[in-house]
């Protein structure tokens, strides 16, 4: 087996792209497979908006026939020093990503094993490093249990869920499923906002639709409640790097499918979303402040799920926590799991201490803070 290194900054080699296209698309639905936060493209934006002058690469393992057989995209998130004894490397997706899973083929054989001691010649000083995975997925656990026979140890985290619909072949069928009180208020939102004016919802999934489609975000975005609060996209430099990075590609990979609400030609509520084998997923989504009594999120989403059932989409994955919003359209979710491979090295194994002592720590302060806030209400 041969280990390739190809740096994430320039542009990858069109068979390894057709390739790890291809692995994503091979379980792409919700609870357990990948999205299109694991493609290509998606690393690509992230090597340039969030990496900067850090190294950002794809390790290829192939097999004896020269054949693919796994990829794991990996940089440097942080040099030793602080509480580590040694350099943390992570997953791209670590600065940036979503229902992430290990890029493999049917068969790894030995790649894991391969691509750990690759990590051993690129990184010298390496002692850990980071994914985020889907749970449950069936290459990812494959991955995770041939690789722990080359490090220390591996630590895990399941982190809170994030909500997903499955979607009928009728947008009334899903509809009717949800409380009567939340449909009259989408039906109501709906007919007020188009009594101030023409209401119109546009798509955007080509390249020349880029432009247009980020200037209505970033309009909306400054006019969100988000831009006080600090969380909207045009208050974070590195995100908006990303995006800028990322559309292009996304559109010219046909992943592209955001959505904007406007009003007399005013652009109200936005979507920013991907979709890609039935499968569609929610970036970003706000509205105009002064505009939100009338619901104008809730009335674009239900006019995008609309239209993503005419196009045979079966599954909106909404990425992120279960806040109320999203658990009005939906009951179902998916968790991700945090994962930490010790490299079998002293520094590994001290950073593996340092981990489980300050993990020991946590607990001890959060059952402090139970028994006091008891005591405090009795």
């Amino acid at each position: 087996m041969r280990i390739d290194s190809v740096d994430l900054h320039e542009d990858l080699p069109t068979q390894l792209v057709d390739w790890w296209r291809g692995a994503v698309s091979a379980c792409p639905q919700p609870p357990t497979g990948s999205d299109m936060t694991t493609s290509p493209e998606w690393h690509g934006a992230l090597a340039h908006a969030f990496m900067g002058g850090e190294r950002a690469q794809v390790l290829v393992a192939r097999g004896t026939d020269g054949a693919t057989v796994a990829a794991l995209p990996v940089f440097r998130r942080l040099g030793k020093g602080g509480r580590r004894f040694g350099d943390v490397l992570a997953l791209p997706t670590e600065a940036y990503g979503g229902r992430v899973t290990i890029l493999s083929g049917p068969d790894l054989g030995e790649a894991p094993g391969r691509l750990l001691q690759q990590l051993d010649q690129e990184y010298p000083e390496w002692s850990q490093l980071e994914m985020t995975l889907a749970s449950g997925n069936q290459c990812s656990e494959k991955f995770l249990a041939a690789a722990l026979a080359g490090v220390s140890a591996i630590e895990s985290e399941v982190l809170p869920a994030s909500p997903y619909i499955v979607l009928p072949d009728s947008f009334e069928t899903y509809f009717m499923t949800l409380r009567p009180s939340f449909r009259t208020e989408v039906r109501r939102g709906e007919r007020r906002l188009r009594e101030l004016g023409r209401l119109e919802r546009r798509l955007y999934s080509t390249t020349t639709d880029v432009e247009p489609l980020w200037d209505a975000v970033c309009s909306i975005e400054r006019a969100s409640w988000k831009e006080a609060a600090g969380t909207s996209i045009t208050t974070n430099p590195a995100q908006e790097r990303f995006y800028q990075e990322f559309l292009p590609r996304g559109a010219a990979a046909g992943q592209l499918l955001s959505t904007v609400l406007y009003l007399d030609d005013r652009p109200i509520a936005h979507k920013l979303c991907l979709h890609q084998d039935r499968v569609a997923a929610i970036l970003k989504m706000s509205y105009v402040e002064d505009l939100k009594r009338f619901y104008p999120s809730t009335v674009l989403l239900a006019g995008y799920l609309e239209e993503l059932i005419a196009r045979g989409a079966r599954y909106l994955d909404f990425m992120g926590v279960c806040d109320e919003f999203k658990m009005r359209w939906t009951n179902l979710t998916y968790s991700r799991t945090k994962y930490i491979l010790f490299r079998r090295s002293l520094r590994g194994r001290l950073d593996h201490i340092r981990y489980r002592a300050a993990r020991c720590l946590a607990r001890l302060r959060n059952r402090q803070h139970i028994s006091n806030t008891a005591a405090d209400n009795a």
